[in-house]
């Protein structure tokens, strides 16, 4: 009885550290990216930018933008270095869109909602820092 007990309480303990392993390594490449808003809006144009995860060799953010008015504004997306990652015009009354970024080591990003005048709408700077935890343990 007692070496059925011990069995079962090792088998338990090692489905315990093999889950435990799993979830560590999905965690192995693990990003953290903060956004933070750096300009006052009107009220009358929304703007909310949400980080939605790293993705294969990417990082996925999705950006809405409540244009009222129907004008015509500008995306812009630029790196620490000021380095352009995306630039495009839109006219959505209710801008939508995934953007998909390469996993950049520089540190800071910044998204930009400016109208075709040049006056900046809203700017969300993306500050961003890769950990990688490897945990091995001897099962």
């Amino acid at each position: 009885m007692k070496t059925r007990s011990s069995k079962a309480t090792r088998t338990i303990v090692r489905l315990f550290s093999a889950f435990t392993l799993v979830v560590l390594l999905s965690l192995a490449n693990s990003t953290y990216a903060q956004t933070m808003v750096s300009a006052q809006a009107p009220a009358t144009a929304q703007a909310a930018l949400k980080y939605l995860g790293a993705h294969e060799d990417g990082m996925l953010f999705h950006l809405q933008f409540r244009n009222e008015a129907g004008a015509k504004f500008r995306v812009s997306i630029h790196d620490a270095q000021g380095e352009e990652l995306f630039n495009g015009v839109f006219s959505d009354k209710n801008f939508d869109k995934k953007f998909q970024l390469p996993k950049v080591t520089k540190d800071k990003i910044a998204f930009t909602i400016t109208e075709l005048n040049g006056k900046q709408l809203h700017l969300f700077e993306v500050n961003t820092r890769f950990v990688e935890e490897v945990l091995v343990r001897r099962l």
